[in-house]
């Protein structure tokens, strides 16, 4: 397709790029332990739970502006948040690879926020404060 002959014939890159298949379970895990950043650009995600478990897993990471989790990374600084415009999201990457201390740095810093904000316990004391404002207020603001 057109990304295959952007990597490999325009760009010359093909030997550092792996498309795959979806990866789960060990495959995602050695990926994710075997890569030195992630990238998620993006026009939208409600979420984000690929860039979460990317930080979980100490990587620096780097969105777009359409990814929900943006002011989690930015007030963080767990991560650099970008225009979705192929030249910052190029330099972005640049910035992160020509300075690994930084970026490992970052990536503390994301599996720290992960750790902090979306472990099962924080979960559930959001849940449990949402049930009980609706609780409190009939559902009404």
């Amino acid at each position: 397709g057109r990304i295959d002959r952007l990597v490999n014939r325009e760009n010359n890159v093909g030997d550092r790029v792996i498309f795959t298949e979806m990866l789960v379970d060990r495959e995602k895990s050695a990926a994710l332990t075997d890569s030195d950043l992630f990238v998620l650009p993006s026009y939208s995600e409600n979420f984000g739970m690929a860039v979460v478990e990317a930080m979980y897993f100490g990587l620096p990471v780097i969105v777009t502006e359409g990814v929900s989790l943006t002011e989690f990374i930015r007030e963080n600084n767990a991560g650099i948040v970008v225009k979705k415009e192929t030249k910052e999201v190029a330099a972005a990457i640049v910035r992160v690879l020509a300075g690994p201390k930084e970026a490992g740095e970052m990536g503390l810093r994301g599996r720290k926020l992960v750790e902090k904000e979306f472990a099962m316990p924080a979960i559930a004391d959001r849940f449990l404060a949402v049930y009980d404002e609706i609780i409190r207020t009939g559902g009404r603001k």
